[in-house]
């Protein structure tokens, strides 16, 4: 099993570093870059409210990985006052959305589990996901794309398409919500 720990100040500043140190623990795992590009952008939106809304004066965040049999974990925990989770990370109607509040809903679009636990001292995200390929186990079976996935790509356009199809996802949802 492969882990990485760290520590950071719980400052805005924090949640680049911490998402590049997951990136760089990602790759050394030796995952393709579609699986390192969804677990970037989840770590980023944990990061960042752990450090936003998780924030006390002088106090920290933590970010904890491992990798093991093909399943990566990340756990990003604070010293905040924590939250209601309930409700959170749902579809919500594009008329209503702002610039903000998609952290949650892009975690939970980009990982297999996540899980939010609230302690007396803080709040922690656990964020899974399973059945990762290597690259070193796709050389083996050159017929597969991606992470073996059928159709997935490798790169920075899986990212993007990956968000065009969530958003257009929940347009349908909301689309057929009002319509009941």
């Amino acid at each position: 099993m492969k882990k990485l720990k760290r520590r950071y100040p719980s400052k805005l500043a924090s949640v680049s570093k911490a998402r590049r140190e997951v990136t760089s623990f990602a790759r050394s795992c030796r995952l393709l870059s579609c699986d390192i590009n969804d677990i970037a952008l989840a770590t980023g939106e944990a990061c960042n409210n752990a450090a936003e809304h998780g924030h006390v004066s002088d106090g920290h965040f933590s970010v904890m990985c491992s990798y093991e049999n093909g399943e990566f974990a990340i756990e990003v925990a604070d010293e905040g006052a924590g939250f209601d989770p309930i409700g959170k990370g749902e579809c919500i109607d594009p008329d209503r959305l702002g610039i903000r509040g998609l952290g949650i809903f892009i975690m939970k679009s980009l990982m297999d589990d996540v899980c939010f636990t609230m302690k007396d001292a803080g709040a922690s995200v656990k964020m899974m996901k399973f059945g990762l390929t290597s690259q070193r186990t796709l050389a083996d079976a050159p017929g597969l794309i991606g992470n073996g996935r059928a159709g997935r790509t490798v790169g920075l356009d899986s990212v993007h398409n990956g968000f065009k199809s969530l958003f257009e996802r929940a347009r349908i949802q909301m689309g057929s919500r009002r319509q009941r």
